[in-house]
């Protein structure tokens, strides 16, 4: 009796530790697939951030010689513009 409860024991345990190896190695999959996530992700963010970067330069390039097209070019002179199309080739 005692020996067969003791096999009962052993049997409970080796199918108790067969499901959580099972569960790990669910676990661990899982894992390996969302740090490739994040990985890609933040090689996105980071490009992102190096397009925003860029975009607010242009931009403040673009203000920058619109202010400097109407101040002084739409009337202040009194010449014929040229068009700002003109104007960002002299600065790019």
């Amino acid at each position: 009796m005692f020996v067969l409860c003791i096999f009962r024991c052993r049997e409970k345990q080796r199918k108790e530790s067969s499901r959580l190896q099972a569960v790990n190695r669910k676990l661990t999959a899982m894992n390996k697939l969302l740090m490739e996530e994040n990985d890609r992700l933040q090689k996105q963010v980071s490009q992102l951030v190096y397009e925003n970067g860029y975009f607010r330069q242009q931009t403040q390039t673009v203000s920058i010689i619109d202010m400097f097209y109407h101040l002084f070019f739409s009337g202040f002179c009194g010449l014929q513009p040229y068009g700002l199309k003109h104007l960002v080739f002299l600065f790019v």
